[in-house]
């Protein structure tokens, strides 16, 4: 007579054979949910679907935005649940489109993780995602595509705010800059080049809007016409074309 093999079973879902009961190797199953576990070399309990892992019991989802320009950052928002009785989702593995796997911890079954796109414009960005529970089992992943967009630089006319005059080897004076508009989240900083001789700013570079920049103006015996330019750079790196300012 044929003999009948019953591996080690529960017949309550969600049930996960503890490490303790089994050996390595060893096979239990649990038959509502349809579901094979092993002990690893690590001495931890895998669960064994029919594919080969266990994404039957642990599931995996992310969010990003489907276009990003150069320079730009990706905003993974990722979730996961656990089908096993006192599961929950440990970690998330992250995998770029370099091939580059980043773990990253989860709270409540969630976590971000924020990329950065130093890529050409065209290229197809992939991201795959996998969720890891407590008990060590890995969710299928879940994948998402971004597309590398150019990146547009900021536009719109400067307001330059300065007195109509100045005196001839004064010190102190003031100018400020604001106005324009960046695309892509970008934020705006203005960037002053002197192209009279002899003045001299406080800050030239990186300067907010409505912050007020000192500047000595030059000698002259004759009153003069100070030439500047002034442009608006983003934090993507894109610069706007320089518009002239005389003083």
């Amino acid at each position: 007579m044929a003999s009948t093999i019953i591996l080690k079973n529960s017949n309550t879902s969600g049930v996960v054979p503890s490490a303790a009961s089994l050996s390595v190797g060893e096979i239990a199953v649990n038959t509502a949910d349809a579901t094979f576990f092993t002990k690893h070399t690590d001495g931890t309990v895998k669960t064994i679907s029919g594919g080969g892992g266990s994404g039957n019991v642990v599931s995996a989802a992310f969010t990003m935005a489907s276009q990003i320009v150069t320079g730009g950052t990706l905003t993974l928002a990722m979730s996961g649940t656990s089908a096993l009785v006192g599961g929950s989702v440990a970690s998330f593995e992250v995998t770029d489109w370099n091939g580059a796997k980043t773990t990253v911890a989860a709270t409540a079954n969630a976590g971000t993780k924020t990329l950065t796109a130093t890529t050409t414009v065209g290229q197809v960005l992939s991201v795959d995602v996998v969720s890891i529970d407590n008990y060590g089992n890995r969710s299928v992943k879940a994948t998402h595509t971004s597309t590398v967009a150019a990146h547009t630089a900021p536009t719109g006319t400067i307001t330059v705010n300065k007195a109509s005059t100045v005196i001839q080897a004064s010190t102190g004076n003031q100018i400020s800059f604001s106005g324009g508009t960046a695309t892509d989240g970008a934020t705006i900083t203005y960037a002053i080049n002197a192209l009279s001789s002899g003045i001299t700013f406080s800050k030239t570079l990186a300067i907010a809007a409505g912050e007020v920049v000192t500047f000595t103006a030059p000698a002259s015996a004759v009153a003069v016409d100070l030439a500047v330019s002034v442009n608006m750079v983003d934090s993507l790196g894109a610069q706007s074309a320089t518009q002239a300012v005389t003083i």
